[in-house]
């Protein structure tokens, strides 16, 4: 079984694809640059396809290309949520996969709806546009929170950094 991660070169990504290699999964990996992958990851993988940004669509058909499921590990970023991980599912799609896991790493949001409690609007939005337009129902996992994740000098929430490494976000 082949198992696309994307988003693999971020901290999850890289602790998904651990996981999934020591079960004895063939991983291949979808992210901007792979220098950023502990060299025991990188060395396991089946291959790596690097995109430009979420909106690679080259990218995201090559790296779904022959793949069994689909694990977004993109971060909590709010466009990268809803935009990126619509045109991963529907890079999916075209690839005929047929098991999506959407980067929903959080606590459950199921029970509320939009607009309740900002945070997890973008997951409901991509829920919702997901069972509006696709033919594939994804799987939401909701872990609560990864403690040594949380608990970082950063505190919670999604430290990212823009394409030109010029500007650095944090969004709770």
């Amino acid at each position: 079984m082949v198992v696309l991660i994307a988003g693999i070169t971020g901290n999850l990504g890289q602790r998904l694809a651990s996981a999934a290699i020591s079960r004895g999964l063939s991983v291949r990996g979808l992210g901007r640059n792979s220098s950023k992958l502990q060299s025991d990851i990188s060395r396991k993988l089946e291959s790596f396809v690097t995109s430009k940004t979420h909106y690679d669509i080259d990218a995201l058909d090559q790296a779904g290309k022959g793949v069994d499921s689909i694990i977004c590990a993109y971060n909590g970023d709010p466009i990268l949520t809803v935009e990126g991980g619509s045109l991963l599912l529907l890079a999916a799609e075209r690839a005929g996969v047929k098991v999506f896991n959407a980067a929903t790493w959080n606590n459950d949001w199921s029970k509320i709806k939009y607009g309740d409690f900002e945070h997890y609007d973008t997951n409901i939005a991509f829920q919702h546009y997901a069972a509006w337009t696709s033919s594939i129902n994804p799987i939401y996992i909701f872990t609560g929170y990864f403690s040594d994740l949380y608990l970082t000098k950063f505190g919670p929430g999604s430290l990212t950094v823009d394409d030109e490494g010029k500007k650095v976000s944090l969004r709770y």
